[in-house]
């Protein structure tokens, strides 16, 4: 799955939808470049006292993953990634690749552990591969016969 950035930053409207609130960490706001194309490499559906949305988990400009709200892209590539599994935990429900479901795996990456730095970065490119480098030159397989349903 591919997503281009719209947006950098909540407006109020969606603030106010997404039921956030002002002590949630949003570092994301000054890390992704508005038009700029970023892989998904996995999707939250999350509901907790923070707030109830959608957030795709993304690598930003300085190769950091960070959980982006979902608002803030628009779709270009939808199919989703071979490499996802689905976990259930109600009312959350996550569709991740196998390594981030690792206990305390987007912690230890966010304290920079080298042997978890190597497995996001295998994942990272393992999702280039699926949706830029092995798609080249390839007919869009949505393309027929669900043009016509745009």
């Amino acid at each position: 799955m591919k997503v281009k950035c719209i947006s950098t930053g909540l407006s109020d409207e969606q603030k106010k939808k997404m039921r956030k609130t002002d002590n949630y960490n949003s570092d994301w706001e000054t890390r992704f470049i508005a038009g700029t194309e970023y892989i998904v490499l996995g999707v939250n559906y999350i509901v907790n006292e923070f707030w109830t949305t959608i957030l795709y988990e993304l690598r930003d400009e300085t190769g950091i993953c960070l959980s982006v709200p979902a608002c803030l892209f628009e779709i270009i590539d939808p199919r989703p990634s071979v490499f996802w599994r689905a976990r259930h935990n109600f009312p959350n429900f996550t569709l991740w690749p196998p390594e981030f479901y690792r206990e305390f795996f987007h912690d230890d990456l966010s304290e920079e552990k080298p042997e978890i730095r190597k497995v996001f970065d295998i994942v990272v490119d393992r999702l280039t591969y699926e949706f830029d480098d092995a798609t080249v030159g390839l007919p869009d397989p949505l393309a027929w016969p669900f043009e016509e349903y745009k």
